[in-house]
């Protein structure tokens, strides 16, 4: 009786973690290539020619009652792995990204050297920080470059959300191209997140807050916006192909505020960028350990420059010790586009949520990055980790 009990419990607790996907159980995990652990880095971006890597330590703020968190930024050459350059600085909310084409890194906060607030470009080679004083009194959030010479950005928050603008500033001429904010527009940028199309003429948005609704319209172009509805639940997160001809969804039964989200009622719905007709809808998180509950499905999702990998992210949550103690892990499932079908998953270790300033959550922290060849992938959940895509078995 007490093997039969133990062989049990062993069979419990080695069930792989991973338990999402159809065809969980039988699928294997991505290969590790490398785990970044070091000072709790975690990639907010790669360079377009694949050679750098931009890792973020949110470090503790120096003034909690200005509330604005200290970030160190390295800058690691990824064949060697070693450190080329670090920058620190100051800011609430900033943002930190390659601009295409170049080693120059575009950040927004202060600066610790030189002693400065603005938006600044870094340029890594040279070690040399320009500070760009029209984009800093632009004071832009959401921002995106739109090939080397063009950021597309959204205005600062007001009293009044009616003069909120979104702008496009170029570096050459620098000047700012505004383009007015819809009343639509103005619901959804309140509260949820913003995607643009590959070609950065097409705007979405989704609101979490009113179920199945999307809004979309052309950047330059009066438009009061377009509405689709989901095929289930609630938008939580939406990218492009890399084509631009299709824009995927991912759906949850279950509203931002509301939890757990279950992993069998999330999905994906593929629809046709131009027509909005939609394509596909299908379920790929069909189980769920009873221990776990999902906070985020969907949070981070990416496509390699190919096209032929769609990744999807998402937080196991797991109470233990009657609440007392709670964990999150993050997997990420590795899916052929456009059939869907599984091919990996990846996991990170499980992470205590009560480490205070450790970027965790795949919602809170890091971005998906795929290498510039496809044939791998970063991921972050306290720190970055880089996977192979294995090739599916047909």
């Amino acid at each position: 009786m007490r093997q039969l009990i133990a062989s049990v419990l062993l069979l419990v607790f080695t069930l792989p973690c991973f338990g999402g996907l159809t065809e969980g159980l039988s699928l294997p995990e991505a290969r590790k290539l490398h785990e970044f652990k070091k000072h709790n880095l975690g990639l907010m971006d790669l360079s377009s020619d694949g050679r750098l890597l931009l890792m973020h330590q949110k470090l503790r703020p120096r003034d909690r009652v200005k509330g604005t968190g200290n970030h160190r930024l390295r800058v690691i050459e990824a064949s060697s792995l070693k450190e080329k350059a670090v920058i620190e600085l100051e800011s609430a909310q900033p943002y930190m990204l390659f601009r295409p084409g170049s080693h120059e890194v575009l950040l927004n906060g202060e600066l610790k050297e030189p002693a400065e607030v603005g938006c600044f470009l870094w340029d890594v080679d040279s070690g040399t920080v320009h500070k760009d004083a029209t984009l800093t009194r632009a004071n832009l959030s959401f921002v995106q470059f739109v090939g080397h010479d063009q950021l597309l950005g959204l205005s600062p928050a007001s009293a009044d959300s009616a003069s909120r603008h979104f702008v496009l500033y170029d570096f050459r001429q620098t000047s700012l191209t505004r383009f007015e904010v819809t009343a639509e527009e103005r619901q959804f940028l309140k509260w949820d997140g913003l995607s643009f199309s590959p070609d950065f003429r097409t705007l979405i948005g989704q609101r979490y807050s009113k179920p199945t609704i999307l809004t979309l319209r052309e950047l330059g172009k009066p438009s009061s916006g377009r509405e689709v509805e989901m095929s289930h639940g609630y938008p939580a997160r939406c990218v492009y192909s890399p084509d631009g001809r299709f824009l995927i969804i991912v759906s949850n039964a279950t509203g931002k505020d509301s939890r757990p989200i279950r992993l069998g009622e999330s999905y994906l719905n593929v629809y046709d960028a131009k027509t909005l007709e939609l394509k596909k809808s299908q379920q790929i998180l069909t189980r769920e350990l009873a221990e776990s509950w999902v906070l985020h499905v969907g949070s981070q999702m990416a496509f390699s420059p190919n096209g032929r990998w769609l990744v999807v992210g998402y937080d196991r949550y797991t109470e233990k010790l009657l609440g007392f103690i709670s964990y999150l892990q993050a997997t990420y499932a590795i899916l052929e586009f456009p059939s869907l079908a599984p091919v990996a998953y990846a996991e990170h270790p499980q992470i205590r949520t009560s480490y205070e300033w450790a970027d965790i959550s795949s919602a809170q922290s890091g971005r998906l990055r795929f290498d510039t060849n496809s044939s791998a992938f970063y991921s972050t959940a306290k720190y970055t980790i880089h996977w192979s895509v294995p090739e599916p078995r047909h």
